[in-house]
């Protein structure tokens, strides 16, 4: 069938009122917009906007009236380069060398700052001028440029450091909304005083404290009111945070990851790169990066809302548009269907380049994501979980770098929350404080064919991918992709390029490639350290297999070496046994919820690594559990629901001691007669001998566990992996991973380097970092591992 579309034309140089012809365009989007809405479509429209820069001052808002046909869609595509602009492009003449001779008094090197006019530039409420994110900010070219700050960041992409150590901060835990400033900062050394000291009284007028101030993984901001240089105190409002998390804010602390930055003060313009914005004056002071000249284009970006929104859309499709210089987001997309970005760049963004809610086919297709304050694509609840009803959403061939310019934590390049259906595919994504794709409460994410490099450069507790909480997090499918160069030495604790937290269900992880993907920041501890590929936080239903990872970091790990009581935790918080750990969190109710009991889901997972679930999770046991509360209602329930948690570690355990005998009775009757002594009287005091944590009788199982004295189910599985480099002391004296601590543990290669016995690697070429195996190399691999197949690198990362 043959269609013939609706065509318009539009031009920088043509007229809002003219007929829309190649020869005679309309001016804006929103006109082209509005033209067809007054159209019959069903054939579908295509909109040529012509080489140029389009000046948007409010949102393209499309509705359900501007939607093509499915067949049919509407295309908006650019002919040349063509940027939708969510500011103002500023003239040279604007610049000048400083005219105020007070503002010159405050620069440290005022012969290298320029003075740029912004008089006549209606900023609006955005007065701080991208001190924060959702504000305006200036840019100069496509080098980042950010206002003042000390210390003055490393030039390192991915990296908001270096930082200024606080060697107290304060937190009033008080009724914060009733509170106007409680946030004190106690900072040390002659360095950051002599700063201070340079400072005047309205230099913190505008001014705000970035940084980690409780933990590695939290990140938070707050407004500057007050300092006092003499003694390096800085006072800041904690009105102002970022986070609604009350521990990140809260209380009063002390150590050396108590790390922060101060910015947006005037005194402190002294790097290329950076400028301040007088908000009295509205005047912007910056000193150019050395790509600067007078051909380099300048914007100051206003518009403090999407540059493009679809609410009820269906089949549109933008195609070789370049989306820049919002103090906002980028774009919104919600309640749509079929919404398409090809080949389009979306950069240079004062919040996220997109997020889309509630909505079905949104793809995302050879494009360039970067320059954003905080995070990427942001997907949520978008296809219907409980239906098990795929969003098809699609990420393909994009390279996405540098999203987190402000916001550094969970603020990732992707990040997925309560949806169903997403496919990651043969994209390149790099450059990240923090994760790069953060996945919650989600199924059927499928992350194939990617390049994931330099992720977790500046916190902890984290990986390239993670995902946490939950049992419900069920499809999740990691395969052939290359992980490359995560985790940073100063972190606490827990890098790696995969990371499964907090109990939540796991992924099927196969045919990827690690390269140096965790760095061991502390002590080495025996099997129990943290630098480790793959990281399983008590994770579950977790099955990894014919990966290979490539350690040169010292201690790196494939996975965890160590067992712990992780199965029993998570069954614990299944059914509502476990006080300590996420306590009265409703896991069972919210699998009902999901939909894990319905046919649906059951049909969806047959013959997957998830499909034994139910045989561990069933309206039966639970059903039984609540008889047996039932029926001893008359007994302390403190006591009967130990004596649950006592029956669930009984069914768990292989009856064998540390010697490796076989012991008839049960779990509790081993520990009563065996280490009842060892535990101080507690081991029979109701409220004290939880297995499950926070008891001195759970901390004893875990060690137990962890040094393999003892051995419980578990659910995982390592199995057919190479892993090359790897410290000796994890291995046994038949050179097998230590321990019993997944399902296949003893199954895995594990040469100490990649060279052959003829002196010759293992792979195609090491260093050039191509690591498919030669056919010497397969056929050295398969004498340990004869199941184990090649991995291709050929289609891994966009394609440009």
């Amino acid at each position: 069938m043959n269609y013939d579309p609706i065509l318009l034309w539009v031009s920088p140089n043509g007229n809002d009122n003219a007929c829309g012809s190649k020869n005679e365009p309309l001016k804006t989007i929103y006109a082209a917009k509005d033209r067809l809405s007054k159209l019959c479509t069903e054939n579908g429209a295509v909109v040529t906007l012509m080489s140029g820069e389009y000046f948007m001052d409010k949102t393209c808002d499309f509705t359900s009236v501007d939607s093509g046909g499915a067949i049919a869609p509407i295309i908006f595509k650019g002919d040349g380069d063509v940027t939708l602009v969510g500011g103002y492009k500023l003239s040279h003449d604007l610049i000048s060398d400083i005219k105020d001779g007070e503002m010159r008094s405050r620069f440290e090197c005022p012969d290298k700052v320029l003075q740029l006019d912004l008089s006549q530039i209606p900023l609006g409420i955005q007065s701080t001028v991208g001190a924060i994110e959702n504000t305006s900010r200036f840019f100069a070219g496509e080098s980042y440029y950010e206002t003042a700050r000390y210390p003055n960041r490393e030039k390192r992409d991915g990296f908001n450091g270096p930082y200024l150590s606080s060697k107290r901060t304060v937190v009033t835990p008080s009724d914060i909304a009733n509170r106007e400033k409680d946030v004190v900062l106690y900072y040390d050394g002659d360095e950051i005083k002599q700063h201070m000291a340079r400072w005047q009284k309205d230099s913190v007028e505008d001014a705000f404290v970035y940084g980690f101030f409780w933990q590695g993984y939290l990140y938070d901001r707050y407004q500057l009111y007050d300092f006092d240089a003499d003694n390096g105190i800085v006072k800041a409002d904690v009105r102002t945070h970022k986070w609604d998390r009350p521990f990140a804010r809260m209380g009063d602390t002390e150590g050396d990851n108590r790390r922060s930055f101060v910015t947006n003060i005037p005194e402190e313009l002294d790097d290329k790169g950076e400028y301040y914005y007088s908000r009295k004056t509205k005047q912007l002071y910056f000193i150019p990066n050395d790509d600067f000249d007078t051909t380099t284009p300048m914007y100051i970006s206003t518009l403090g809302e999407p540059i493009l929104s679809f609410d009820g859309v269906k089949n549109i499709k933008f195609e070789g548009i370049n989306i820049k210089y919002g103090a906002s987001d980028g774009i919104m997309i919600q309640n749509s269907d079929g919404i398409t970005f090809d080949k389009c760049t979306i950069a240079h963004m004062s919040s996220r380049a997109v997020r889309i809610n509630k909505s079905f086919r949104c793809k995302f297709l050879n494009c360039d994501i970067y320059d954003l304050a905080e995070g990427g694509l942001y997907f949520q609840y978008c296809g219907d979980r409980y239906g098990m009803k795929l969003s098809e959403n699609e990420i393909i061939n994009c390279i996405i770098t540098n999203a987190t310019r402000l916001q550094a934590v969970y603020n990732p390049h992707i990040d997925i929350k309560y949806s169903c259906g997403v496919h990651i595919k043969g994209n390149t994504l790099s450059n990240s404080q923090h994760q790069l794709i953060l996945i919650h409460h989600a199924n059927d994410v499928v992350i194939e064919d990617n390049i994931l490099s330099n992720a977790v450069l500046d916190s902890d507790d984290a990986a390239a991918i993670y995902w946490w909480t939950g049992a419900d997090n069920m499809g999740m499918v990691i395969r052939n992709n290359y992980f490359e160069n995560m985790g940073n030495p100063g972190a606490g604790f827990l890098q790696g390029a995969i990371y499964i937290d907090d109990w939540a269900t796991g992924a099927d992880i196969y045919n990827n490639i690690f390269y140096n993907c965790s760095q061991l920041s502390r002590d080495k501890m025996d099997c129990h350290t943290n630098a480790n590929a793959i990281v399983l936080n008590n994770a579950q239903f977790v099955s990894a297999h014919n990966n290979i990872m490539i350690s040169t970091y010292p201690d790196q790990k494939p996975i965890n070496l160590y067992g712990c009581p992780s199965y029993l935790i998570w069954m614990s918080m299944i059914y509502g046994l476990n006080r300590n750990i996420y306590p009265g969190w409703p896991w069972f109710d919210e699998l009902k919820q999901a939909g894990f009991f319905t046919d649906e889901w059951k049909e969806h997972f047959k013959n997957t690594i998830w499909a034994n679930m139910w045989d561990y999770v069933s309206e039966e046991t639970y059903q039984k559990i609540n008889d047996y509360k039932a029926a001893h209602a008359d007994e302390d329930s403190e006591k009967v629901r130990e004596d649950l948690l006592w029956m669930m570690f009984d069914e768990a355990w292989d009856h064998y001691t540390e010697e490796g005998e076989y012991y008839p009775k049960s779990f509790r009757e081993l520990y009563r007669e065996r280490y009842a002594s060892e535990l101080e009287g507690e081991f029979d005091v109701v409220g004290k001998n939880d297995p499950t944590w926070g008891t001195a009788v759970s901390s004893h199982i875990f060690w137990k566990l962890v040094y393999h004295k003892l051995f419980v189910r578990t659910t995982n599985t390592f199995r057919n992996n190479l892993s090359i480099g790897m410290d000796r002391s994890y291995l046994d004296e038949n050179g097998k991973l230590k321990g019993r601590v997944m399902n296949g543990f003893s199954q895995n290669y594990l040469p100490l380097t990649d060279k052959l016995e003829n002196g010759e690697s293992m792979f195609v070429d090491f260093e050039s970092r191509n690591f498919e195996l030669t056919a010497d190399g397969i056929k050295a691999v398969h004498k340990h591992l004869p199941e184990f197949h090649n991995i291709s690198m050929k289609n891994m990362g966009a394609k440009r």
